[in-house]
């Protein structure tokens, strides 16, 4: 199932910021907070899925939680980036 998985949203992700692209083409470059919301949710949910499914041993559901950490920190870290540009 992880490798539906890996070969589906986990291919998309960037290596360094940690976000999906706005398209899923291979050559998209722009990252997209929203879409990389949405699939920090589903991978999350997945991982809650496989835990509670599966008694883990090789490490398929620890894989799966830190994808969506890596996501959600991609994602603050761009809000933290924009905060200059925010209006009080």
């Amino acid at each position: 199932m992880l490798i539906v998985v890996s070969q589906m949203i986990l291919k998309f992700q960037s290596p360094t910021t940690g976000l999906f692209p706005v398209e899923s083409g291979q050559n998209s470059r722009i990252g997209d907070v929203r879409t990389s919301i949405y699939c920090a949710i589903s991978i999350w949910s997945l991982h809650l899925a496989f835990r509670k499914i599966h008694n883990d041993e090789t490490g398929k559901t620890f894989i799966l939680a830190q994808t969506a950490v890596k996501t959600m920190r991609g994602i603050l870290s761009c809000w933290m980036y924009q905060i200059d540009k925010v209006s009080v």
